[in-house]
């Protein structure tokens, strides 16, 4: 069967995730190529890459991060013609949108920070961030991952520059690095969404990393704080990337058990959600776990190095039981 690794316009065929990914799929006897959803175009139902007709797959196995998902439109047409997908398009692109996926942990009564959605066009932002939320506060760009586009903020003097930047960046008026493409660019004449999640600031030491898949398995890392940051240093959006190359300065992942309370809370979010993989954020607190976020795309690196689990086979494995189930 021909099949897709569909990602984002950013990472090459040295990627880590493409090469093993790809690896499976063909250990499992695909026809399977790494795409991106600039690479190809549709014309009457017809399939192009660089210009040269292809075959429709019969899979796409889907991965696309947090760059503008406009492009994943296209992925439709494939749908309507009897393609199968997973993750399902429309959840996996509501889950990279934090406000949407935001709304439907509310309604999944599942555990979260306190956070409300901000309109930073209002007169009375800051007024509501410091009666429902408090300060320090943790702001964060509807569309955004890697650590990228979280900031800290003290009050909102810190907040400023965040708008700032979001305008630049939306607007064309400031280069964007590889994770702030986004919601894309928006011309001139078109109003500038200026919704933000907004959270509670919280003081620990260590986050959980549940890379799960549905029915399948659930593998979690400890993400430690490097020792040598104290205080607000510590906040993660800060220093996802420190000491990369001094490994005492950087973070460390620890394989660990999943306990019962992550068993049923990794099993109600990818519910709520309605994916078949994710890479799920846990805050321990004294109130017990909290999700952060859901990153239906998570990087598997530091997982499958941690575990010495094949992850991207697992990814591969549920595929094709959802395609045969599905038929």
């Amino acid at each position: 069967m021909k099949a897709w690794l569909l990602t984002s316009p950013h990472p090459k065929n040295d990627w880590y995730e493409v090469w093993r990914v790809i690896g499976e799929m063909k250990k499992r006897g695909l026809d399977a190529i790494h795409v991106n959803p600039l690479q190809w175009t549709v014309v009457n139902s017809n399939f192009f890459i660089e210009g040269k007709k292809i075959d429709q797959p019969e899979i796409i196995v889907l991965r696309h991060g947090v760059y503008d998902t406009r492009p994943l439109s296209k992925v439709q047409t494939l749908l309507d013609n009897g393609t199968f997908i997973c993750n399902k398009l429309q959840p996996h692109i509501d889950a990279l949108d934090k406000i949407t996926s935001h709304f439907k942990y509310i309604n999944a009564n599942l555990p979260i920070p306190k956070t409300q959605i901000i309109d930073f066009s209002d007169d009375g932002a800051f007024d509501t961030i410091s009666d429902k939320i408090g300060w320090p506060c943790v702001v964060k760009w509807r569309f955004s991952g890697g650590s990228k586009d979280v900031y800290l903020c003290h009050g909102p003097e810190d907040v400023y520059p965040i708008i700032k930047l979001f305008i630049d960046v939306h607007r064309g008026k400031s280069s964007p690095n590889k994770f702030n493409y986004s919601m894309g660019l928006v011309p001139p004449d078109k109003k500038l969404d200026l919704r933000m999640l907004v959270q509670e600031y919280l003081d620990i030491d260590y986050m959980l990393r549940a890379h799960a898949i549905r029915g399948r398995h659930i593998i979690a890392n400890m993400q430690i704080h490097a020792l040598s940051l104290k205080g607000y240093d510590k906040f993660k959006g800060n220093f996802s990337n420190i000491g990369i190359n001094n490994p005492p300065d950087c973070r460390i992942h620890l394989p660990t058990k999943p306990t019962s309370e992550m068993k049923k809370l990794v099993d109600q979010t990818l519910d709520a959600l309605d994916l078949d993989w994710g890479g799920i954020d846990i805050f321990p607190t004294k109130d017990g776990l909290k999700i952060c976020e859901v990153n239906p795309n998570a990087n598997i690196v530091s997982a499958e190095a941690a575990h010495f689990r094949n992850i991207s086979g697992m990814m591969i494995d549920q595929t094709l039981d959802r395609y045969r189930s599905s038929r």
